[in-house]
């Protein structure tokens, strides 16, 4: 699901789709990481953001159709990336700030790497306080 407005709903979309809004209305058990691929358009001085669901091995053969029209499928291909973790709450200046930094780093090591967007993944539900766990990810060019 994609949409300019990272606060738009994205997350429950999703959550209706694997709570039964879906072709078989079937309920599929949430999976982490929440992820969600942050893609800068410098021309036009926008960000769109992708959010996604993992399903799980019962439904990733063959996974039912969302109900919500702005709720898609979509296969992605076996990649390596690079990341480090981070924890805390983060809004859209931590997860940037985050981004930056780890962009500079891998700068520094002299690894290549699309800096085109990166992904902010979470691992935790929203009630959990203490602990939390996030990563910034970057595609690997090697």
């Amino acid at each position: 699901m994609t949409d300019t407005d990272p606060k738009s709903g994205m997350f429950w979309s999703l959550f209706k789709y694997i709570q039964g809004e879906n072709s078989a209305e079937a309920k599929i058990e949430m999976t982490t990481p929440v992820s969600t691929l942050a893609k800068a358009d410098t021309a036009a001085g926008t960000i769109t953001y992708e959010m996604c669901f993992f399903i799980g091995a019962a439904y990733e053969s063959n996974p039912p159709t969302p109900s919500n029209t702005r709720v898609y499928i979509k296969e992605e291909p076996e990649r390596k990336i690079f990341t480090r973790k981070v924890g805390g709450w983060m809004d859209s200046e931590s997860w940037e700030r985050e981004a930056t930094d780890l962009k500079e780093l891998l700068t520094g090591k002299g690894l290549s790497f699309s800096d085109e967007s990166y992904y902010q993944v979470g691992y935790d539900a929203p009630s959990k306080v203490w602990n939390r766990r996030n990563e910034v990810w970057f595609y690997s060019l090697n």
